[in-house]
Protein backbone atom coordinates (compact mmCIF):
# COMPACT_ATOMS: atom_id res chain seq x y z
CA UNK A 1 0.00 0.00 0.00
CA UNK A 2 1.41 3.21 -0.71
CA UNK A 3 1.42 6.00 2.01
CA UNK A 4 -0.93 8.53 2.43
CA UNK A 5 -0.89 11.92 0.96
CA UNK A 6 0.62 10.45 -2.01
CA UNK A 7 -1.47 10.81 -4.14
CA UNK A 8 -1.83 14.56 -3.86
CA UNK A 9 1.77 14.87 -4.07
CA UNK A 10 2.85 13.17 -6.93
CA UNK A 11 6.65 13.80 -8.55
CA UNK A 12 7.59 15.62 -12.12
CA UNK A 13 9.79 12.48 -13.13
CA UNK A 14 9.13 9.08 -12.20
CA UNK A 15 11.87 6.96 -14.08
CA UNK A 16 12.07 7.94 -17.48
CA UNK A 17 8.55 9.39 -17.81
CA UNK A 18 8.19 13.02 -17.33
CA UNK A 19 4.92 15.28 -16.91
CA UNK A 20 3.87 16.97 -19.51
CA UNK A 21 1.35 20.08 -19.62
CA UNK A 22 -1.85 18.50 -20.67
CA UNK A 23 -3.85 21.77 -19.23
CA UNK A 24 -5.55 19.22 -17.04
CA UNK A 25 -6.38 18.96 -13.72
CA UNK A 26 -4.53 15.50 -12.73
CA UNK A 27 -0.67 15.23 -14.48
CA UNK A 28 0.19 13.28 -17.96
CA UNK A 29 3.66 11.46 -18.14
CA UNK A 30 5.16 10.57 -21.10
CA UNK A 31 8.19 8.50 -21.95
CA UNK A 32 9.07 8.12 -25.82
CA UNK A 33 5.73 7.95 -27.92
CA UNK A 34 3.84 6.34 -24.62
CA UNK A 35 1.87 8.63 -22.55
CA UNK A 36 -0.45 7.96 -19.05
CA UNK A 37 -2.84 9.98 -16.88
CA UNK A 38 -3.38 10.04 -13.53
CA UNK A 39 -6.34 11.05 -11.35
CA UNK A 40 -6.21 10.17 -7.67
CA UNK A 41 -9.72 8.78 -6.15
CA UNK A 42 -9.80 10.23 -2.09
CA UNK A 43 -11.08 7.45 0.10
CA UNK A 44 -11.86 5.06 -2.90
CA UNK A 45 -12.35 1.27 -1.55
CA UNK A 46 -9.24 -0.70 -3.71
CA UNK A 47 -11.26 -3.63 -3.80
CA UNK A 48 -14.17 -2.45 -4.98
CA UNK A 49 -12.62 -0.36 -8.20
CA UNK A 50 -10.19 -2.99 -8.74
CA UNK A 51 -12.56 -5.93 -10.46
CA UNK A 52 -13.05 -2.88 -12.96
CA UNK A 53 -9.99 -4.90 -14.17
CA UNK A 54 -11.22 -7.80 -16.07
CA UNK A 55 -8.53 -8.27 -18.96
CA UNK A 56 -4.96 -9.00 -19.25
CA UNK A 57 -5.22 -8.90 -15.46
CA UNK A 58 -1.40 -7.88 -14.29
CA UNK A 59 -0.52 -7.63 -10.89
CA UNK A 60 1.77 -4.71 -9.50
CA UNK A 61 3.53 -3.62 -6.43
CA UNK A 62 0.08 -1.73 -5.27
CA UNK A 63 -2.42 -2.97 -7.18
CA UNK A 64 -3.51 -4.35 -10.61
CA UNK A 65 -3.12 -3.19 -14.07
CA UNK A 66 -4.85 -4.76 -17.36
CA UNK A 67 -7.82 -3.57 -19.28
CA UNK A 68 -11.72 -3.03 -19.13
CA UNK A 69 -14.10 -4.26 -21.14
CA UNK A 70 -12.40 -2.47 -24.06
CA UNK A 71 -8.82 -3.81 -24.80
CA UNK A 72 -7.41 -0.30 -25.69
CA UNK A 73 -8.64 0.85 -22.35
CA UNK A 74 -5.74 0.42 -20.16
CA UNK A 75 -5.76 1.01 -16.25
CA UNK A 76 -3.98 0.30 -13.33
CA UNK A 77 -5.28 0.86 -9.53
CA UNK A 78 -3.00 1.88 -6.81
CA UNK A 79 -3.80 1.31 -3.40
CA UNK A 80 -3.22 3.82 -0.96
CA UNK A 81 -3.65 4.22 2.53
CA UNK A 82 -5.91 6.91 1.47
CA UNK A 83 -7.65 6.05 -1.44
CA UNK A 84 -6.75 5.34 -5.19
CA UNK A 85 -4.48 5.63 -7.97
CA UNK A 86 -6.16 5.49 -11.18
CA UNK A 87 -3.74 5.28 -14.04
CA UNK A 88 -4.87 5.61 -17.83
CA UNK A 89 -3.52 4.89 -20.79
CA UNK A 90 -4.49 4.25 -24.48
CA UNK A 91 -3.47 0.40 -25.25
CA UNK A 92 -3.06 1.88 -29.07
CA UNK A 93 -0.13 3.80 -27.92
CA UNK A 94 1.04 2.78 -24.57
CA UNK A 95 1.59 -1.01 -24.24
CA UNK A 96 0.26 -2.58 -21.15
CA UNK A 97 3.76 -3.83 -20.53
CA UNK A 98 4.94 0.69 -20.60
CA UNK A 99 1.63 0.82 -18.25
CA UNK A 100 2.93 -1.91 -16.00
CA UNK A 101 6.45 0.15 -15.55
CA UNK A 102 5.24 2.97 -15.14
CA UNK A 103 3.30 2.04 -11.83
CA UNK A 104 5.64 -0.20 -10.62
CA UNK A 105 8.12 2.78 -10.61
CA UNK A 106 5.72 5.12 -9.32
CA UNK A 107 4.83 2.73 -6.31
CA UNK A 108 9.04 2.92 -5.64
CA UNK A 109 9.00 6.66 -5.95
CA UNK A 110 6.21 7.14 -3.46
CA UNK A 111 7.10 5.07 -1.21
CA UNK A 112 4.88 2.14 0.72
CA UNK A 113 3.66 1.56 4.43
Amino acid sequence: MIKAGAGTNLPAQVGTWVTADAGGQYPVYTSGDSSVSLSFLAGSDYDGIATNVTNSRTVVGAGVCGSTSVETNLTCYLKTADGVINISADGSTTPLVALVDFADQLTTTLGTS
